[in-house]
């Protein structure tokens, strides 16, 4: 599994794929998937649901009531800090050969 490294900031810290990603963040109102292990599987599930605008992925060990993935379909998110968990928003990194 490939590691990604970003500097934390309160702007998108890098990409990963189509995802923008912001380290130590989430959002409220994901809905859990606890079948998605891993931010691929994650981000996989999220390409496929045609509503998703982003996921967190939760590196906590357990994670926040056992699920890791947690999709979001609701484009007015609002983001907070949260240690362990990273923030993924879909298609803000496409196209964008500096990600």
């Amino acid at each position: 599994m490939e590691t990604h490294h970003f500097t934390l900031l309160t702007v998108i810290t890098g990409c990963w794929g189509q995802f923008g990603v912001h380290t130590e963040h989430n959002a409220e109102g994901g809905i859990p998937h606890h079948n998605a292990d891993s931010p691929e599987k994650c981000a996989e599930l999220c390409s496929m649901t045609q509503t998703c605008v982003a996921f967190d992925y939760d590196r906590n060990n357990p994670p926040y009531t056992g699920a890791i993935c947690w999709i979001h379909d609701n484009v007015n998110l609002v983001m907070k800090p949260q240690k362990a968990v990273d923030h993924y928003v879909m298609g803000v990194c496409q196209g964008n050969t500096a990600c």
